[in-house]
């Protein structure tokens, strides 16, 4: 198994929780970084539509952006992937996310479950794409509820105060109300591992992910 030896850029801005139940690793000096480039192009198109946003893969490494790398070493057990988003600026907009595959990875709902944490989903869901592989899902789209927590995190500036009861906030002043249920689930698998409470963490509508060489 070859090995690229680089140094690994300092972590930028505030750690957030990570999407897999832990906080972001330091990464190692030297990892593998054989990551499958077709199925990480099937997972960006796949967000693009869901979102529509402009996830595009990046030729450099310089912030903002989510950075992807295969290294087993960071996965313990049959952990397949983890990643969040790892870096805000002072207004929750996110500047620095990580994805951690193993190498040679061929999963078409890995991939995409995995970028699902990176753009914001900092939580497992108990079904759908978004649920761990070991609840026994194996579904490659996300359900509708899944899906309208991401169009709501997406559809509001970071920053965007939410209460339980589904009213919002924006930090420009807009406010409305998109019910309980994606208030509920925004405040489990957004809000709750953001920087400041009550508010939400997300990347601009232009996101670039660089694919360590």
């Amino acid at each position: 198994m070859s090995k690229s030896r680089k140094p690994v850029p300092p972590t930028i801005g505030l750690l957030v929780a990570g999407a897999v139940g832990c906080t972001a690793p330091t990464l190692p000096a030297a990892f593998d970084t054989t990551v499958d480039t077709v199925q990480m192009a099937d997972a960006i198109a796949y967000w693009n539509g869901v979102l529509g946003v402009q996830i595009q893969l990046a030729s450099h490494s310089l912030p903002p952006r989510i950075t992807v790398r295969a290294d087993p070493s960071l996965l313990t057990g049959t952990i397949r992937g983890m990643a969040t988003i790892d870096g805000l600026d002072q207004d929750s907009w996110a500047i620095s996310g990580f994805i951690v595959l193993r190498p040679n990875l061929q999963s078409m709902r890995t991939y995409r479950h995995e970028l699902g944490h990176a753009l914001g989903f900092l939580g497992h869901s108990t079904d759908g794409l978004m649920s761990p592989r070991d609840s026994g899902q194996t579904g490659v789209e996300l359900l509708p509820r899944e899906r309208n927590m991401m169009l709501a995190l997406y559809a509001h500036p970071a920053g965007t105060h939410w209460e339980p009861d589904g009213t919002w906030i924006t930090p420009n002043g807009e406010t409305g109300n998109s019910g309980q249920e994606v208030a509920a689930d925004l405040l489990a698998f957004n809000i709750g591992q953001c920087r400041i409470a009550g508010r939400t963490c997300r990347w601009p509508t232009t996101i670039r992910v660089y694919i360590e060489p």
